[in-house]
């Protein structure tokens, strides 16, 4: 098995690494590979998350309802012009 180690740095401030071999045998490597069935289940959240779309939802209604109160709406001119 082979593991990368950090022994420190150059002149420029790069880092300098050393590859460290140890012989393992095939138990503790299988070991080792299938540590995740030992152990515990990660936990999860009681409260549920708040939905990223209601969070928009409400920002695009805060800022239209400022953008509205902040300027009069503006009346539109209609254009007439011939139809193709």
């Amino acid at each position: 098995m082979t593991k990368p180690t950090l022994q420190g740095q150059d002149d420029k401030g790069k880092n300098i690494w050393q590859d460290v071999k140890t012989q393992v045998p095939n138990t503790e490597l299988k070991a080792m590979v299938e540590a995740y069935k030992t152990r515990a289940p990660q936990t999860k959240e009681t409260q549920p998350r708040e939905s990223a779309m209601e969070k928009l939802d409400a920002l695009v209604k805060d800022t239209a309802a400022k953008v509205s109160s902040e300027r009069p709406k503006a009346k539109t001119k209609s254009k007439n012009g011939p139809e193709l």
